[in-house]
């Protein structure tokens, strides 16, 4: 029978190259007691080496894509296709899972060198808790390989440790595109992601729609380095962070991604106090929304973020925390309608340049507890509730060039323009520099003053050359006695 069907193929095969394609569809067999239908050119032959698809539900069938057998069949969808991975040469090949629904029973283990493949309309299903496709054991190195064209549902499940929609753990040269994941109910503790790669190297992970899981795309731990991050859709992550490099080895790129609706950070790069992970992390681009703080580094180094929307983030557009210093740049961002603004914290030898600050319900820009060394230049900061810049315990600053303009909205004479103040009894700006800025307050709630030192604590400051019109109390307050005022025009 076996030798039949091989002869009637071979004929049928001969007949559509004749014909041009004139028979498009074999039947080749029963499986059981039913027609396993198989599509010659639906990838063509010989354009994949196997292609995976399920008939009635329940049956699965993997065909060689040269010869148009059916070498693996059965009611496993994982045991079905993790065949036709393991009769792939070590050279490589393609793995073409058609339009349907797989419920899987165990993970899908790919290796080095292959293509995993949806039609479009290709759904890996699971009801319990099994990663549906892992590469890598920690161990052996798995290299060359992609994922693209499918969608993975984790079947709205209370998540577990170590329990993933995608697991590559040390892996190289890979990318994963056009994959959308989600399905796992809201719960803390738990050690979860949509995306999860640990040792991981020369990777992509490109226009996937991530939601509704714990977390959503994660490159972690040492090891993992030059992640790119890109076009990507991740919303309603409903416990923890949307894209989050977590103590990487750095060279992560997170470009012109959209993430919304995150229950904490939209992007956050965490480092881990004290540490040197994620070093030389970019964060370009990207449309940042509806999340409690929208782009967060936490004790990385040397993290650049420019060119990003931040809006309506309930705690802090952005956030530098816990000592994420020694060169960081947030430059040419859009930061409005957020809590505070921009918010640094412990962090030093930084540069906020070229952003546009506004309407946000806190402050414009504000520089917390010992963030030293901070080069505040070049820009606009308007019509926050609060104060427009605002240097709390933090010194040898310069803010210089910007234009601060109509903060104060929450009250009239509530706040300043521009504030130098203590964030505890012995931690005082001090030795700031404070030139060259246009302060104006038009509108009818106006700042107390333009620029103000709060207490005598505040001392050494530099103040020169700035523009301060209309501000209620006075345009320029100063508290040190060794502070210089001088060449301003009020």
């Amino acid at each position: 029978m076996k030798t039949k069907t091989k002869i009637g193929i071979a004929a049928l095969l001969s007949l559509a190259f004749l014909l041009g394609s004139a028979v498009t569809q074999l039947v080749i067999g029963l499986y059981p007691a039913n027609v396993t239908t198989v599509w010659v050119n639906n990838p063509p032959l010989h354009e994949a080496d196997y292609i995976i698809g399920v008939y009635n539900s329940t049956h699965y069938y993997a065909k060689n894509g040269t010869t148009g057998e059916i070498e693996f069949c059965g009611t496993n969808a994982s045991q079905v296709t993790n065949n036709a991975i393991s009769a792939i040469e070590s050279k490589g090949g393609i793995i073409f899972i058609k339009a349907g629904t797989y419920e899987l029973s165990n993970s899908i283990i790919g290796k080095s060198n292959i293509e995993i493949i949806g039609e479009g309309g290709t759904i890996l299903s699971v009801s319990t808790h099994i990663t549906p496709i892992k590469f890598g054991d920690g161990t052996n190195l798995v290299q060359n390989f992609t994922i693209k064209h499918l969608t993975i549902n984790l079947g709205n499940q209370v998540p577990v440790d170590d329990w993933y929609g995608i697991w590559l753990n040390y892996v190289d040269n890979f990318r994963i595109e056009n994959v959308e994941i989600y399905g796992q109910q809201p719960a803390t503790g738990i050690r979860t992601a949509a995306i999860a790669m640990d040792k991981a190297t020369n990777g992509v992970v490109s226009k996937c729609h991530i939601h509704n899981t714990v977390n959503g795309i994660v490159p972690r731990w040492s090891g993992t380095k030059k992640i790119i991050i890109t076009d990507n859709i991740v919303h309603d992550i409903n416990i923890h962070d949307g894209i989050v490099p977590y103590q990487t080895d750095g060279d992560i790129s997170i470009v012109g991604n959209i993430v919304y609706g995150c229950n904490r950070s939209g992007i956050l790069i965490d480092g881990g106090v004290g540490s040197t992970r994620n070093n030389n992390t970019v964060v370009i681009g990207n449309v940042v929304f509806d999340c409690h703080w929208g782009i967060q580094s936490y004790g990385s180094k040397m993290v650049t973020i420019t060119g990003n929307t931040v809006r309506n983030n309930t705690e802090c557009g952005i956030y530098i925390n816990a000592q994420s210093d020694f060169g960081f740049v947030i430059s040419s961002n859009l930061v409005e309608g957020n809590g505070d603004g921009i918010r640094i914290r412990e962090s030093r030898y930084g540069t906020i340049t070229g952003n546009t600050v506004r309407e946000n319900d806190g402050s414009g820009i504000s520089l917390y507890s010992n963030s030293h060394y901070n080069t505040v230049t070049s820009n606009n900061v308007y019509l926050n509730d609060q104060h427009g810049i605002c240097l709390n315990g933090s010194s040898y600053c310069s803010v210089t060039g910007n234009t601060i303009k109509d903060n104060s909205q929450e009250q009239n004479a509530g706040f300043s323009e521009l504030l130098l103040t203590n964030s505890s009894a012995s931690t005082h700006s001090t030795h700031d520099t404070i030139t060259g800025n246009i302060i104006r307050c038009t509108q009818s709630n106006k700042a107390e003053y333009g620029i103000r030192e709060n207490t005598d604590g505040e001392d050494y400051n530099l103040i020169v050359g700035n523009i301060v019109q209309g501000a209620v109390t006075a345009n320029i307050s100063i508290q040190g006695t060794h502070t210089v005022k001088e060449h301003n025009i009020e």
